[in-house]
Parts: structure tokens; C-alpha cells; sequence
């Protein structure tokens, strides 16, 4: 027993050095590279009109500005191709100049697309295309393929990584055209800086045969050692032990890190409460073209209930739908919440749209006319991020925010309804349910 303990202790000992010579590893391969950002600052198109033998003709430039944060690591970008895409097509790429990026340093690139191309669009493809060229803004996507390589402080060079860079779908606007869009949504027609994210997994070329062959040597060394010649390696009960026992202390460790990670990443969004206070409907009336005007005003209550994480919430949208169709959308300014904070938001849904109503739709809303009362259903959408209390950031997170059907009475009328079954005439405060939204709106 006292061999069958001592082979356990050895193994155990040496996964523990064998995940000590890991984690620096990994440590030092991938985490200076969360350091590393990109935005599209600016971008500007001047040409993009397609012939009538299919020959599309483009001229879109981008300035991209890349950040190295890392106060020790230097940056080698090897390889860079930026790669232009629209309407299910690719249509250009450029390379540029490879170029070595100091500490705490950032770098603009100008790559320009220039030319023209085939381009065959068909179905539904064809019919944005159209449509974009008659508001005279265009939607294009932008990627960046790299292949880096650190270089450290004390001289030595890490593995070459490649990834991908996904700059998103931007709605530009064609200078020069009569459309009042703005270039990406910009405010007063400037364009609006886009966060660029990494898409896939980085992709290591050597470290793991450095890490295959760094294991093989330790196993080699533990069964040679001659303090161990008594051990009976032959013996399948003692080895399912020491692999049972050493499996185990494996999990749990995974199992502690994972937990952890869940916890630090989980919990605090579950914090997070949304309630609909009060709400009210000034106007909803549908004219014989199936024009519905609207006036909807919804106040609502964010909560932080975390004592330690701030939360940034950096795009909010809410929608309402009502009769099985789309109603209106409006977005609200992004803003900064502290810890165990409440903030009241107030948006508004005003205008007009058209409305077509049939069949079992027509006579809900018929009946709900005549009650003076109406169905609305408010959901929001929210990219929101932590800010933890030593200062890191977490990934930006999606979420959905599904606050249900409210039967709102139509101010004015002559109905005795009250909004949403409220006691009094006065509104009755409605808890809002928070879920995953995987749509990355």
C-alpha cells in the first residue's frame, strides 16, 4: 500500500509541475493578445455601381487604428490581409506591409479597396442590392486575416498565431448621392467608430508538440527513476488506482477553474433586474389606408443589484409588436451604471407606419377599439459589458429583456378599462424577464 501511495503522490506531483509549465505557457501565448484591439475609425465610399454585364465597380477606403496595450510584449504582424464582402460575395482584398508594433502603441492602416469585379447577384441578393442603390447607402463587411508573433522583453519570440478579425456590416453611405443617410449611423453625418472582434479560435502552430514532447520526457524520467523499481507497473489494479485517484485531482482543478469562471460570469447578470412602471398611450388609431398612428410613453428601472461589478450598457434597443406585427422601434443613449444603482429610462414610441390587418387581426383590433383598450408586447435588447472592481472588463454580452404583453387602456376614451388590470386606474408595475440573446442584433 505504501508503494501504491507513493506512484500516486509522484503522478499527482508531476501533473502538477507538468500544469505549472502549462499555464505559463498558455499565459504567456494568448493573454497578450487580449490586449490587442481594433477599431474602424473611419471608412469612405466613392464608387459602387454595378454594369449591365454584372461588373461592379468599387472604391471604398478604411482607416483601422490597432492597439498593442501590452506594456511588455512587442507585436510582429507577419501577414495582413484585409478582405472586403457583400451581398453573399466576396469582393476584394488588399494586403499591406508587414511592421512591428511596440508596447503600448498604436498603429493606423489605410487599406484601400480599388477596382472592379465580377458580380452576379440573383434573388434575394439582387433585390438589396437595388434597394441600396436607391437610398444610395450600401451595406459592406469587412475582415482582417493576421499571422503574429510576440517578441518579449528579454529577447525571445513566440509561436506565429493566425486569426480572424471581423469588423462587422457597415451602411455606408455613397458620397456624393442624394440619400440623407448617415456613413454607420454616425451622429451629424460623421462616421461612427466601430470595435472590431476577434471571430474564430486562435490557432497555435508549435506549442503543442512542445508541450507532447515536454510530457513524454517527464513520463520517461518517473518510470526510469530506481526508487520506483518496486512498484509493480504491470499490475492493472495499482494502475487503475493511481489513474483513478490522479484523474480525479484532475477534475476538481478543472472543475474549480471552470466553476470559478462561471461564477465570476454568470452571477452577476442574474443581478440584473428590468420592471415596466408605468406606461401610456396617448394616441392609436388606424385610418382606411392602414396607417397606424401611435404615441406610447414607457418608463422603466434598471437595477444593479451587484455590490461590486459596474455595468456598462453600451446599445439599448427596445421594439413593440402588437396584432402579430411589428409597431415601432426606438433606441436609447448608452450610459454607465454603478454598483447597487437603480436607473429610470424613458423611452418613447411616437409616429406613424403602415398596418395591415386581416382576417382574425382585424377583428382583435376591431373589439379592442371599441374596448378602448389595447395589446402591446415590449421587449429590449442590450449589449452590455462589467467593469469589475480591479478595474479588468468582461466580454461584451447580448441579452434580451422580454417584458410582455401589456393591455393599455388609450387615454381619452370612454372605456372603464383600466392600464393593465391596474387597481385605481394606476398602472401596475410589471416585472421584466432577462434571457441569452444569440442573435447579436
Amino acid at each position: 500500500m505504501t508503494y501504491r501511495w507513493a506512484a500516486c503522490i509522484c503522478l499527482c506531483f508531476c501533473v502538477l509541475i507538468i500544469g505549472a509549465i502549462v499555464c505559463p505557457i498558455l499565459f504567456l501565448a494568448v493573454f497578450p493578445y487580449q490586449h490587442m484591439k481594433f477599431h474602424v475609425i473611419d471608412a469612405s465610399l466613392t464608387e459602387f455601381y454595378l454594369t449591365g454585364d454584372d461588373i461592379l465597380h468599387y472604391n471604398l477606403t478604411v482607416n483601422i487604428s490597432i492597439r498593442n496595450s501590452n506594456k511588455i510584449e512587442r507585436i510582429s504582424y507577419r501577414i495582413i490581409r484585409f478582405n472586403l464582402s457583400g451581398y453573399g460575395k466576396d469582393l476584394a482584398s488588399v494586403s499591406l506591409p508587414s511592421f512591428l508594433q511596440g508596447t503600448k502603441n498604436t498603429t493606423l492602416v489605410h487599406p484601400v479597396f480599388q477596382g472592379q469585379t465580377s458580380l452576379i447577384l440573383r434573388g434575394s441578393h439582387f433585390k438589396d442590392f437595388i434597394h441600396d442603390r436607391k437610398e444610395g447607402s450600401f451595406s459592406i463587411d469587412v475582415d482582417l486575416y493576421l499571422i503574429t508573433q510576440l517578441k518579449y522583453a528579454g529577447g525571445g519570440k513566440g509561436d506565429k498565431i493566425s486569426f480572424t478579425v471581423g469588423c462587422g456590416l457597415f451602411r455606408l453611405n455613397l458620397l456624393g448621392s442624394s440619400s440623407s443617410l448617415s456613413n454607420q449611423t454616425g451622429i451629424g453625418g460623421l462616421f461612427k467608430t466601430k470595435r472590431c472582434k476577434v471571430l474564430n479560435e486562435i490557432l497555435f502552430f508549435s506549442t503543442h508538440d512542445v508541450l507532447v514532447d515536454h510530457l513524454r520526457s517527464v513520463v520517461n524520467t518517473t518510470v526510469s527513476n530506481p526508487g520506483f523499481n518496486r512498484v509493480k507497473w504491470g499490475d492493472s489494479t495499482d494502475l487503475c488506482l493511481v489513474g483513478c485517484i490522479c484523474f480525479s485531482c484532475l477534475l476538481i482543478l478543472i472543475g474549480g477553474v471552470v466553476c470559478l469562471i462561471e461564477f465570476l460570469g454568470v452571477v452577476p447578470y442574474q443581478r440584473m433586474k428590468f420592471h415596466v412602471n408605468d406606461a401610456s398611450l396617448t394616441e392609436f388609431y388606424l385610418t382606411n389606408d392602414d396607417i397606424l398612428h401611435y404615441n406610447l410613453a414607457v418608463n422603466i428601472s434598471v437595477r444593479n443589484s451587484n455590490k461590486i461589478e459596474r455595468i456598462f450598457y453600451n446599445e439599448i434597443r427596445l421594439k413593440t409588436y402588437c396584432y402579430s406585427n411589428d409597431l415601432a422601434l426606438d433606441s436609447l443613449m448608452s450610459f454607465r451604471q454603478g454598483s447597487e444603482s437603480t436607473t429610470l429610462l424613458h423611452p418613447v414610441f411616437q409616429g406613424q407606419t403602415s398596418f395591415k390587418l386581416r382576417g382574425s387581426r382585424l377583428r382583435d383590433f376591431n373589439h379592442d377599439q371599441r374596448d378602448g383598450s389595447y395589446s402591446i408586447y415590449l421587449v429590449m435588447y442590450l449589449r452590455i459589458q462589467m467593469k469589475h472592481a480591479g478595474g479588468g472588463k468582461s466580454e461584451q454580452d447580448y441579452f434580451k429583456v422580454k417584458c410582455g404583453l401589456m393591455r393599455l387602456h388609450l387615454l381619452g376614451s370612454s372605456s372603464t378599462s383600466n392600464n393593465q388590470s391596474g387597481i385605481g386606474g394606476l398602472f401596475q408595475t410589471r416585472r421584466c424577464k432577462l434571457s441569452d440573446d444569440e442573435t447579436k442584433f
